[in-house]
C-alpha cells in the first residue's frame, strides 16, 4: 500500500531480495509462560488451532477477509480505496 502510494507520487522504488521475518502474530514463550502452557494444554492447543484457522481463512478467502478488515480496520490502517485494500492484502499474503 505504500508502495502503491509512493508510485503515484512518483517515486523510483527499489526491489530488493526478501528476507525471512514474521509479519503477523508470533506465539513465544517464556519460562512463566511455559509453566501456563503446561498446566492449560488445551487451551494452549486451541489457540494455535485457532490461529491455524484464522490465517488459511485470510490466505483463502479474499473478498470476505477483504469486506471484514475493510468493516473494522479502515481508518486504522489507513487505507483509502479498493487498491489500497488489494495492494495490502496481497502484501500479506506473499509472507509465507
Amino acid at each position: 500500500m505504500d508502495q502503491l502510494r509512493a508510485q503515484k507520487l512518483g517515486a523510483r522504488i527499489m526491489e530488493l531480495p526478501s528476507m525471512a521475518t514474521i509479519e503477523g502474530v508470533t506465539l513465544t514463550t517464556t519460562t512463566t509462560t511455559t509453566t501456563y502452557v503446561q498446566n492449560h494444554e488445551d487451551e494452549a492447543r486451541s489457540l494455535i488451532r485457532a490461529l491455524i484457522d484464522a490465517t488459511r481463512f485470510f490466505k483463502t478467502k479474499k473478498a470476505d477477509t477483504l469486506a471484514i478488515m475493510k468493516k473494522h480496520c479502515t481508518e486504522r490502517l489507513n487505507i483509502q480505496n479498493d487498491e489500497e485494500w488489494n495492494s495490502f492484502y496481497d502484501t500479506q499474503t506473499a509472507s509465507p
